[in-house]
């Protein structure tokens, strides 16, 4: 009877432990399951933190592709701004310096009036021998009333003829040439808006007074030789080229014009050009 109670006292007690282990183990079990689905939040957080992360960062460079599909502007960081500031200043305009006056300005789109130009000269009122008033840029009148002195001096009359035109004055003239002989020879004759020397106020028309005479065309000056070389040396002195050269039609794009001035406002730099015979394109090297 005894032997009996003891084995089923160890039966029992086996049992117990059986069920402890089992309990034990299950614990076990849920621990390891816990920590493996923190695990795996973890990761997951941290996926959708780098997911976001990547998104952020790509966000500018996605905008900027699309602005520059769209042709619309994207916020920059102050280095790329200045990087690329002198580009989009200069797009489709043109400057220069104040005081600067040897800029070519001729029929090339490239070789419009530079912008703020007008606003940056003084533009004055000059009365010729006849009577007649004219405006210039100051000092480029300046220089032309120091020339004419000089040569009435030596008897001979520059007359001033024309000088400053207004842009709407140029495209005028344009128009009447174009409807009086054919756009072609308005084309080939008359600088179109914007490009003409004359909207400057530093390029004047100068013709010569012999014996009362007004000397207007090329014939008539030619005519002349001493009077007209005297009138180049003398304007060159002053700081004047003339612009348009007999055989340089190609360069110029116009005809030659014995009476039309360009103030490029240095005297030494005027007198090597009209020394050398040459082009104000082919002094700056754009021809």
């Amino acid at each position: 009877m005894i032997a009996n109670g003891q084995r089923k006292g160890v039966a029992m007690g086996d049992a117990m432990r059986f069920r402890s282990n089992v309990v034990w183990m299950g614990a076990v079990v849920a621990l390891i399951v816990l920590s493996m689905v923190n695990v795996l939040l973890l990761s997951s957080c941290s996926s959708d933190e780098q997911a976001a992360q990547q998104a952020q960062s790509a966000e500018p460079q996605n905008a900027e592709a699309q602005a520059s599909a769209s042709g619309e502007s994207v916020t920059q960081t102050e280095g790329d701004l200045s990087e690329n500031s002198s580009e989009s200043s200069s797009e489709g305009t043109r400057h220069v310096a104040s005081g600067d006056y040897l800029f070519l300005v001729n029929r090339d789109e490239e070789n419009a009036i530079p912008d703020g130009w007008l606003d940056s000269i003084e533009l004055v009122e000059v009365e010729n021998q006849l009577g007649e008033t004219y405006t210039v840029e100051r000092k480029t009148a300046e220089a032309y009333e120091s020339a004419r002195d000089e040569l009435e001096e030596e008897g001979i009359h520059a007359c001033l003829n024309s000088a400053y035109r207004s842009r709407e004055t140029q495209e005028s003239i344009y128009a009447e040439q174009a409807e009086s002989f054919g756009e072609q020879y308005a084309a080939d004759h008359v600088a179109p808006g914007g490009h003409s020397e004359h909207e400057t106020g530093i390029a004047i028309d100068v013709i010569l007074i012999v014996n009362g005479e007004e000397l207007r065309s090329i014939e008539q000056m030619e005519a002349h030789p001493e009077e007209l070389e005297e009138l180049d040396r003398v304007m060159a002195k002053h700081g004047f080229i003339l612009r348009y050269l007999d055989g340089k039609e190609d360069i110029t794009g116009y005809d030659p014009e014995l009476w039309h001035f360009r103030y490029v406002d240095d005297p030494e730099v005027a007198q090597e050009i009209m020394s050398q015979g040459i082009t104000l394109e082919e002094y700056l090297g754009k021809e």
